[in-house]
């Protein structure tokens, strides 16, 4: 049987869960999320990793790369080093074989527009690609990957 809370009134439930649930289990696993989606989670640790030489990527040009399984686009754009997960937001498409065009860049699937610099979405910047920090190292570019 159905009931219908009106205003503040509930019927009392009449049945008994089918398994105990640990609420403050569930609210430290989403408060845990929300920490990493937002990027106020601290990584444990940071591994360092060497993915070209810097004369391999001239300045406007880009390399994908796989590292622990993850597509990733290191663009080496107006002298500096970016670096972004090769996922567009709207179907998973390789968004960093797209045109670049200024600091916009398009995914070829769909025209999803991103800014290189940091992944956001141009047209919801609260919504951004996962971006890594690059670094030029005795002539060598290194990418920071995180480590839950």
């Amino acid at each position: 049987m159905l009931s219908r809370a009106y205003y503040n009134e509930r019927s009392p439930e009449t049945f008994d869960p089918l398994v105990a649930v640990d609420e403050k289990h569930i609210a430290e696993l989403a408060q845990e999320a929300v920490e990493q989606e937002t990027g106020k989670r601290e990584t444990s640790a940071v591994k360092l990793v060497t993915i070209a030489r810097a004369d391999e990527i001239p300045d406007g040009e880009r390399k994908l790369v796989n590292v622990d399984g993850i597509s990733i686009g290191i663009f080496h754009h107006n002298g500096n080093w970016y670096a972004l997960r090769n996922s567009c937001l709207h179907r998973g498409g390789p968004v960093c074989t797209g045109t670049l065009a200024g600091d916009v860049l398009q995914c070829p699937w769909h025209g999803f527009q991103y800014d290189v610099r940091d992944g956001h979405l141009l047209t919801d910047p609260k919504s951004h690609l996962d971006s890594f920090h690059v670094s030029v190292e005795n002539g060598e570019v290194k990418l920071e990957m995180p480590q839950f």
